[in-house]
């Protein structure tokens, strides 16, 4: 084996995890959406809106991120204009929804599970975990804490199921094979 090869395997698989996370935040959503087999819905509006697949789900290809919604980047929004921008997303094609716990903390979980509530069947959410929220920029992606945030996110969307349950940012301190999302048993 030639020395350039024993250094590409040295490669630790934390290393590789958190090397491939911060890549793939870089990545624009739409080439991936490109790069996946796409359909064609009218949306209520008469507008056209494609749809890609995410796994196993079907999405729109143009996605819902919430989180300024709640006053992230300035002040919040009215929720009643929150709630009337996602419903209008939704109005325009708009199928897939993502949100976090640490946005707000939690009120944009409760702005999204609103806004969401009657057309539920119709979409996608996406939400995650990884922060301790505890007054700190602190990860904790122990199984327990993930298990904890679940069921309270299910509390906050007002919903029976979480349809993309991801790691929001990588804990060091839990190795990646200790930090997946429990499975439903």
């Amino acid at each position: 084996m030639n020395k350039q090869r024993r250094i590409e395997l040295s490669i630790g698989r934390r290393d590789f995890v958190v090397g491939a996370a911060v890549t793939g935040a870089t990545l624009p959503l739409g080439s991936m959406a490109r790069a996946a087999t796409s359909d064609t819905s009218t949306t209520q509006t008469g507008s056209i809106m494609e749809t890609r697949r995410l796994g196993t789900l079907e999405v729109s290809e143009i996605g819902a991120g919430a989180m300024s919604i709640s006053g992230t980047y300035g002040p919040p929004a009215d929720i009643a204009q929150g709630i009337q921008t996602l419903r209008t997303a939704h109005d325009n094609g708009v199928t897939f929804f993502d949100t976090a716990e640490v946005y707000g903390p939690h009120t944009n979980e409760e702005l999204l599970g609103e806004a969401l509530a009657p057309i539920r069947d119709k979409v996608k959410i996406a939400t995650k975990f990884g922060f301790a929220l505890d007054g700190t920029t602190a990860r904790d992606s122990r199984p327990e804490r993930i298990k904890r945030v679940a069921e309270a996110s299910l509390k906050r969307l007002k919903t029976d199921r979480i349809d993309l349950f991801y790691q929001h940012r990588v804990d060091r301190n839990v190795p990646i094979e200790d930090g997946q999302a429990p499975s439903r048993t």
